[in-house]
């Protein structure tokens, strides 16, 4: 009985160093980027490792001037302005192009030239409006280059579809307009207006 436990035990012993000598653990490092691996001439005892844009976040309004502008076949052209900061590219773009039609047609939002019709101005006003204010665009597009995904710029919605692009903080304070609002309309952003919540 002494002898069978012995070598039940033995066996054991031999299956469990069998098992553990089979299995190998191996351990592969898929990304790693030091604190200061960016940094020119910094050195580190471990090299980077893997892709270092891998995972980093990527901005999808980040495009180049071609492709804010399709051209259809006809010669006609569409606005791309799928995010806040290629309608900002827009509205300026029209205006120092002079391109009242356009801006009309495509950069203003439809709830905004209806107002503008039912006070029975002509909703060509805005730009002329605007073209005046450009300064004051500017100082707002300033402090949000990078539109919605600007650190410390703020998007929320105010209504009726409505999203307010809102710059907030000390050097948003001598601003005539501190927001934006914008609404999406034929699958893009259109702007509804200008404005200051001070």
């Amino acid at each position: 009985m002494r002898a069978a436990t012995i070598l039940r035990s033995a066996l054991l012993g031999v299956a469990c160093a069998c098992v553990v000598g089979g299995c190998e653990t191996e351990e592969k490092i898929v990304r790693y980027r030091p604190i200061l691996a960016a940094v020119p001439g910094a050195q580190s005892n471990t090299a980077p490792v893997g892709d270092p844009f891998e995972g980093r976040r990527v901005d999808p309004s980040a495009t180049d001037a071609k492709s804010l502008v399709v051209e259809l076949p006809d010669g006609e052209r569409v606005l791309v302005m799928k995010t806040g900061r290629q309608l900002m590219a827009h509205i300026i773009n029209t205006i120092d192009a002079n391109e009242r039609d356009l801006f009309v047609e495509q950069v203003l939002s439809e709830a905004t030239k209806k107002e503008f019709l039912e006070r029975a101005i002509d909703p060509g006003e805005a730009f002329d409006l605007l073209k005046k204010r450009r300064m004051d665009i500017m100082k707002l597009f300033n402090l949000m280059p990078m539109g919605e995904y600007t650190p410390g710029v703020y998007m929320k919605g105010v209504g009726g579809g409505v999203q307010r692009l809102r710059v907030v903080g000390p050097s948003a304070t001598d601003l005539r307009w501190n927001f934006m609002d914008m609404n999406y309309e034929r699958g893009g952003w259109r702007l509804r207006w200008f404005g200051s919540d001070r």
